[in-house]
């Protein structure tokens, strides 16, 4: 939906998935090889929202979503005062939308330019877990192996963008995780919620 709308409105764009940070060099330099050509590098923080592929153990918020909608106990492998930037996806499809506007527009825009796509709202997995026991009326189910839990993890990573910043409306997380377990509920009625994979 962001490509099809940055292309209505003129934006002629490519997208490089998951650009190393090895890579960038050579990105830049066929930035500058190509005079028409503008860069937009984004770092985004934790990407949450409907349709996340749940065949993997990643994305914690769907994890837990799922874990309380199956009632199947979940593993949590850091401290539940770990704190992390959690944006969601619509969010962040929107803010990319409206850089790349930017900076097709802007005759001042760099040539390469690396934008934080992130909420700025650090979020500790007490107040998930507090926000979906407050929505769902039952508390969440979570286990500790203790053998692995990491204590190496950074206690917090929050995220502060300083770079083509605007007045945008974030979707409060509680917000997101109701639309979130919104879509699993659907996809329980038509038989395509997957079972979390024995571990």
């Amino acid at each position: 939906a962001v490509i099809k709308s940055a292309i209505a409105q003129g934006v002629q764009m490519m997208v490089i998935p998951a650009v190393e940070k090895n890579n960038f060099a050579q990105v830049i330099q066929l930035a500058e090889k190509l005079k028409s050509v503008r860069v937009l590098i984004g770092r985004i923080s934790n990407l949450y929202g409907p349709g996340q592929k749940l065949n993997k153990a990643q994305g914690l918020l769907s994890q837990l979503c799922r874990s309380s909608i199956l009632r199947i106990p979940v593993n949590i492998y850091v401290p539940l005062e770990t704190i992390r930037d959690y944006l969601f996806s619509e969010d962040c499809a929107e803010l990319i939308f409206r850089c790349l506007i930017k900076i097709q527009t802007s005759p001042s825009s760099p040539k390469v330019l690396v934008k934080i796509f992130a909420s700025e709202e650090p979020t500790s997995i007490n107040q998930i877990l507090t926000s979906l026991q407050h929505l769902t009326r039952r508390e969440p189910l979570i286990t500790f192996p203790q053998q692995t839990i990491s204590f190496q993890q950074p206690k917090e990573l929050s995220f502060k963008s300083k770079v083509l910043v605007e007045s945008f409306s974030y979707k409060p997380l509680v917000e997101g995780l109701h639309q979130l377990l919104d879509f699993q509920e659907s996809q329980l009625q038509l038989g395509e919620l997957p079972y979390p994979e024995a571990s």
